[in-house]
């Protein structure tokens, strides 16, 4: 994933499409030793993520996910 990331320029937007929960286990690749209670009640599935950049670090972490009705934003978790 952070090779991806790396390429793109600011305010451009990349999409990766996974099944069964994959992106979750990126994103706390990505993010280094934190606290991934964070993420919610379950490590599952997750609609995406906005995750801010500096340079190629990565500063933090909005997890979207449905509620079967409405998307949700989470706080953003901070690398």
């Amino acid at each position: 994933m952070r090779y991806w990331l790396s390429r793109i320029d600011p305010g451009e937007a990349l999409l990766v499409v996974n099944h069964g929960g994959i992106a979750e286990a990126g994103i706390i690749g990505l993010l280094g030793d934190i606290d991934v209670s964070d993420f919610g009640p379950s490590l599952g599935y997750c609609e995406g993520a906005r995750i801010e950049l500096a340079g190629e670090t990565v500063r933090s972490v909005r997890l979207l996910r449905f509620d079967g009705n409405h998307e949700i934003e989470l706080d953003p978790i901070d690398a």
